[in-house]
């Protein structure tokens, strides 16, 4: 559904009369921005994009461009072709479609943008959807406006040419249209009729009717309409007036001439969507362009709902005399009487026919059990008919008593059974039951007889039946007791009369009547006023010949069979309710209902509700809804607010909106409390009292204490239905009151309780349970996070603590005091609170075990006071080389890769391997450099690993990495932290492995689980997809693969058992390594030689190595024993780990395997390039170019090895045809091209 704002009506118009003029003023703004270079325009429109459509007084219709290129041309034909367009004169734009009126042809003709004709309608007459000389077109949202100006009238149609109506002639003869020109439709639905003849501007409301006229300028001659104004051309003094609809005094423009804003002979106007004035002059052969200016909210004409229009949407063949719809079985009933059948249609087929001999079928209707009834009106009968045609029941024959028929003509059947048939020639209605009992007649009583030619019936839903009586062409309306209510239809001359009507159909609340003498349809409200028509003759789309029956098929859709040339018609309605009635505003607490009589529209969806604070307006839509009735609570009391209803329906549309209701809503009130209960305890008492159900405006409830006989103060309020009041003393009387409180600030009358507190037995507030542990200094910023100890504190009273604050503090260790605050300590309640440290640098300093004295301090406010409490506890601070087994992690704290001493002493050992980048070579040089430096292991005489590492209650001594260093001796735990921190100082992950009474550790190497040779492979330990080395670190002193081989036993002997790992990093996240002051010790210069001499097994290392980097490509190898590429990659190997003379073997293993491979013969020409084998590599080179000529690099490495060779000149070749196959070559290789180039 659409949103709309409405606006305030402003318009001062909407009243019979002529408008004074006021004086004329000059533009206050009018910014020219440009001229368009067209020859004769006379009528314009403009599309969103900025395209011009217009017509020209010579009769053309062109879409321009806004610097005047004509685009396309309307009507053109093929030669040979009748004309589709000969004197175009108005023109209009609307979604996609272009409008032309042709004033020679008197038609109306559609057009797509692109040219293509898409429809035309009308012809030339006075009848409806026919014109003479129709001139100006505009088209707001689907209804089409046309000045008919020969006959003096403006015709309304919808979209597609489906006749509305007509505006101008049914109105008093002084406000009648003598000679129209000229129209625009404003956003309230008014029409503005330039009337030449009268040279005035004419009103019309959406109904017709006159709503008042202009009298300025002087000689009207065309029109447009801004979004607050009207702009009116005088082409007989060249000006351009503006009249604003707040009244405000018109402005005008213009002169005679041909310069800017000059004119000759102005033909037509138009605003645009940007409010941009257009001026066609068809003298000065050009278009002025002009941006006004729009005062924005002054003078808005509030937008109303377009009227209903009605839309043609498919016409059939079909040869119809009666059209009956079987809602409940979704079919319709065709009665044929040329073929004397009755057809069955479903979803738009048939689906049976049915005859029955010497029958004239007439009409046809179903009762609630979907048998089918007929009137056969050659038998003067009634006709209860079988799925087959076979007669069920037949009632009544030719004769005028009671149950028997002359010229029976149609039937309704009532949801309950009755039957009503039409007895044409007994001038009657009779009444049956459903088993053909004769039950009443009605309509032909005595001289004042109401029916002489009952043709038609219909049946509301209250049981209300309708009948059409064709000799006094009017609808006769009867109760179901069949007394008369009302007569409905007009006399000639007036919009509700009928001339010659043959069906009549009901849809919701209103009343169509199909009108063959005037080839329309006419629309009843049900209490018999005329509301609209519809329908034409003519051989158009949806144009009647000769129609004779109708039938509705749904809220919306209307089947209308035409006689003459047997085609059945398929309209839709897109209708546009009228405004509820009965609207009713009534105010409440902080709410306002709204509420209305249901609409009886068709297609209704429900109802919007509109709001202001203004009765002007803007409206804003606030809700819709589908009942009738509509609760805002969204009000704030004590504001004035206005209330609209639109009805919406299915379709889109929505209703005019109701005249505007005002409410005042009230303030929100809470109901009062009940009997308040008192709980007293030492130090508070808690009040409680019931809750109240639904309280939709209840806030809170206040709470007040005695102070003095008889006066009160307010301690708190609560949300909850009950209240501590605390900090009172023990064993006292006390009063207190309790109130309700609106969201409105209303307060209830108050409700009182008195009461005595207890006698105290605890004080307030205490600490119930507490631990501190002692403080590790080599591990306290870990303190921080984690703390040192707990506390459990208790709240002994009844009454809430808040802010409760907890301090904790080590003199001389801790700066400030660590604090935390309790927000809410509840009644009776305990709550636990973590004691954390943050030490200064002093404890670095710490050199022995140290005892120590913590305080604890709690504090918080009661009524106003501060309360406090105070506890001391001695501690200890262990030195930095402590530990305790519990947390194992600890133990990282003494790995310290980035100690300097340790740094220093690696580096200097790694120094002096410049080809070594592998961790088990880096791991053996530093074991070994160990050994050198005469590093032993000996067990702590007073905490040896083993006992102390299984009692987790034991204080422990572990040395620094620098300490081992420098006393060239450690316990295992002492050996692994310095190893640990060797390794890890050089980036190589290092776990600590732990059995029963014993550590060890590994580290990990850049292989996979899929690198692991057989020949070794109970050296290694696969853990997280990576290849460890276990290291027996204890033996320090012999060779490192001695420890790698007592690590791999020990870890054999105890895996699945009691083995645990530690990773190193992860226990640093917690756990950092310690901080250490600064040393100028170092350890002794370890030289490779000596290392060397001591322990030589780099060759057997390097060996294990050189197996895990094969071993794929070996097994490799050996499943495919005729595959070069094995042998390929392993040379490649071999060579880069400086092994020639092996990568030159698996290189010829490869040449046999694969003779004619390039990329085989340039790694042979690089293992004899690298061993100064000149010759040989240019051979090989040479047999890789000429394998494979298109790889610059190849022949780039012949140039090299031709410049060895002192073959200069076929280097410069080789060298110059890899720059033609890749140019960048010159750059990559700029020394040897300089060099190519050198004339030496």
């Amino acid at each position: 559904m659409k949103k709309i704002t409405l606006f305030s009506l402003l318009l001062t118009v909407l009243f019979c009369g002529t408008i004074a003029s006021s004086a004329r003023a000059a533009f206050q703004q009018v910014d020219f921005i440009a001229s368009i270079k067209v020859e004769k325009p006379l009528s314009l429109a403009a599309g969103p994009d900025g395209t011009i459509y217009m017509t020209t007084t010579d009769g053309r219709a062109l879409a321009v461009s806004a610097d005047g290129e004509i685009l396309r041309e309307y009507g053109l034909l093929e030669k040979g072709e009748k004309p589709i367009l000969k004197k175009a004169a108005g023109i209009a734009y609307a979604d996609g479609i272009v409008y032309v009126t042709d004033s020679r042809l008197d038609k109306v003709v559609l057009f797509s943008v692109d040219g293509k004709l898409l429809d035309a309608f009308g012809k030339r007459g006075r009848d409806a959807k026919e014109f003479d000389d129709p001139t100006a077109i505009t088209v707001r949202d689907s209804i089409i406006y046309v000045v008919d100006s020969g006959n003096d009238r403006v015709q309304l149609f919808g979209r597609n040419g489906v006749y509305i109506g007509a505006i101008g002639q049914a109105v008093a003869e002084t406000e009648q249209l003598n000679d129209p020109v000229d129209l625009a439709v404003d956003e309230g639905g008014r029409l503005y009729v330039v009337d030449q003849s009268d040279s005035r501007v004419k009103i019309y409301n959406q109904d017709g009717s006159y709503a008042g006229q202009y009298s300025e300028p002087e000689r009207p001659s065309s029109i447009t309409i801004a979004r607050d104004s009207v702009f009116v051309a005088d082409d007989y003094h060249h000006t351009v007036t503006r009249i604003f609809f707040d009244n405000r005094p018109a402005e005008s423009f213009g002169v005679k001439g041909e310069a800017r804003a000059q004119f000759k002979g102005i033909s037509g106007l138009f605003v645009n969507g940007l409010g941009h004035l257009f001026v066609a002059d068809r003298k000065n052969d050009n278009i002025q362009s002009f941006a006004m200016e729009v005062e924005e909210g002054s003078g808005l004409t509030e937008p109303t709902p377009i009227p209903t229009w009605v839309e043609w949407m498919e016409t059939v063949e079909l040869s119809a005399s009666g059209l009956f719809w079987d809602e409940t079985g979704k079919r319709l009933l065709v009665v044929d009487d040329k073929s004397k059948s009755l057809t069955i249609v479903v979803d738009g087929q048939p689906a049976g026919v049915i005859t029955v001999p010497n029958w004239k079928p007439l009409a046809a209707a179903v009762d609630s059990e979907g048998a089918i009834w007929t009137v056969d009106r050659g038998k003067n009968r009634l006709l209860k008919l079988g799925a087959d045609g076979s007669i069920l029941l037949e009632i009544g024959k030719y004769g005028s008593r009671e149950g028997y028929f002359s010229s029976p003509s149609d039937l309704a059947i009532t949801p309950d059974g009755l039957i009503y048939v039409a007895d044409k020639g007994n001038h009657r209605v009779q009444a049956f039951n459903s088993d053909g009992v004769f039950l009443s007649a009605f309509g032909s009583d005595g001289s004042q007889a109401l029916l002489k030619s009952p043709s038609a019936l219909q049946i509301d839903p209250v049981g209300n039946l309708f009948v059409l009586d064709e000799s006094s062409d009017k609808v006769v309306m009867f109760a179901p007791d069949g007394e008369p209510i009302r007569e409905i239809g007009g006399a000639e001359g007036e919009p509700g009369y009928l001339k010659e009507p043959v069906a009549i159909t009901l849809v919701a609340d209103e009343l169509m009547v199909l009108d063959e003498g005037q080839d329309c349809i006419k629309v009843f409200d049900v209490d018999g006023s005329f509301r609209r028509v519809f329908g034409s003759g003519g051989e158009g789309r949806g144009d009647f010949s000769k129609p004779v029956a109708m039938a509705r098929i749904s809220e919306t859709e209307l089947l209308v069979a035409d006689a003459e040339n047997g085609l059945v018609h398929k309209f839709k309605t897109h209708n546009t309710p009228k405004p509820v009635a009965d609207v009713e505003v009534k105010a409440g607490m902080r709410k306002v209902k709204i509420e209305w009589s249901a609409s009886g529209a068709a297609d209704v969806e429900g109802y919007a509700i509109y709001r202001s604070q203004d009765a002007a307006g803007p409206y804003q839509m606030v809700a819709t809804t589908n009942l009738n009735s509509y609760a805002d609570a969204d009000v704030e009391p004590g504001e004035t607010y206005f209330y609209r209803v639109g009805v919406q329906t299915r379709n889109g549309q929505e209703s005019p909106l109701t005249t505007a209701q005002r409410a005042r809503p009230e303030k929100g009130r809470a109901a009062k409390i009940g009997e308040v209960s008192a709980d007293p305890m030492e130090w508070s008492v808690t009040l409680s009292w019931p809750q109240k159900k639904q309280q939709p405006f209840l806030d809170h409830y206040n709470v007040y204490q005695q102070v003095v006989e008889g006066e009160f103060e307010k301690i708190g309020d609560t949300k909850e239905t009950d209240f501590v009041a605390a900090g009172l003393d023990p064993s006292t009387d006390y009063v207190f009151r309790v109130t309700a409180v609106s969201i409105d600030d209303v307060e209830t009358t108050p409700v009182e309780v008195s009461t005595t507190t207890l006698v105290a037995t605890r004080p307030p507030i205490e600490i119930v349970e507490f631990g501190i542990d002692d403080i590790f200094s080599n591990t306290y910023k870990i303190y921080e996070d984690e703390g040192i100890g707990f506390m459990r504190i208790a709240n002994n009273t009844g009454a809430k603590i808040s802010s409760l604050k907890v301090s904790f503090a080590i003199k001389e260790f801790m700066d400030y005091p660590s604090e935390v605050e309790i927000k809410d300590l509840g009644p009776r309640s305990t709550k636990d609170v973590v004691l954390k440290a943050v030490f200064n640098n002093k404890i670095l300093d710490v050199t022995e075990d140290t005892p120590v004295q913590t305080s604890i301090g709690l504090s918080y406010y009661e009524n106003g006071e501060l309360q406090s409490y105070s506890r001391n506890h001695a501690i200890n601070i262990f030195e930095k080389h402590r530990m305790m087994w519990d947390v194992r992690e600890r133990f990282a704290t003494f790995v310290t890769p980035k100690d300097e001493v340790v740094l220093e002493f690696v580096r200097s050992v790694i120094t002096q391997y410049p080809e070594v980048n592998d961790p088990i070579l880096f791991a053996a040089a530093l074991y070994d450099a160990l050994g050198v430096v005469g590093l032993k292991y000996i067990q702590d005489p007073s905490n040896p690993y083993q006992m102390t590492s299984e009692d987790t209650d034991t204080i422990d001594y572990i040395q620094y990495p620098r300490e081992t260093l420098n006393r060239r001796s450690g316990d295992c735990d002492d050996l692994v932290a310095l190893f640990g921190a060797m390794l890890e100082s050089l980036g190589i992950r290092t776990k600590v492995i732990e059995v029963p009474g014993h550590m060890f550790m590994m580290f990990a190497t850049e292989f996979t689980p899929e690198d692991r040779p057989v020949a070794v492979a109970d050296l290694f330990i696969e853990h997280e997809d990576v290849l460890w080395v276990p290291v027996e670190v204890t033996l320090v002193g012999s060779s490192f693969l001695k420890a790698w081989e007592k690590g791999s036993s020990n870890h054999a002997e105890w895996v699945g058992r009691n083995l645990d790992l530690m990773d190193i990093r992860t226990a640093w996240e917690t756990y950092k390594p310690g901080s250490l002051v600064k040393s100028d010790w170092r350890p002794k210069e370890v030289l490779r030689s000596d290392i060397e001499t001591s322990f030589d097994e780099f060759k057997m290392l390097k060996k294990i190595r050189m197996s895990c980097i094969t071993k794929n490509y070996v097994d490799r190898a050996r499943r495919e024993p005729d595959n070069f590429d094995p042998y390929l990659q392993l040379g490649i190997i071999y060579a880069e780990e400086g092994e020639p003379e092996e990568a030159l073997k698996l290189f010829e293993k490869a040449r046999e395997l694969d003779p004619e491979n390039p990329a085989i013969y340039n790694n042979l020409g690089n293992i004899y390039y690298l061993q100064d084998k000149y010759t040989e590599a240019v051979e090989a080179y040479a047999a890789a170019v000429e394998n494979d000529p298109a790889d610059p690099y190849v022949l780039v490495n012949l140039a090299r090895a031709n410049l060895k060779n002192d073959q200069r000149e076929q280097a410069s070749q080789n060298f110059s045809r890899a720059i033609e196959l890749s140019p960048e070559i010159a750059a990559k290789y700029r020394s040897m091209a300089l060099e190519l180039m050198s004339p030496l």
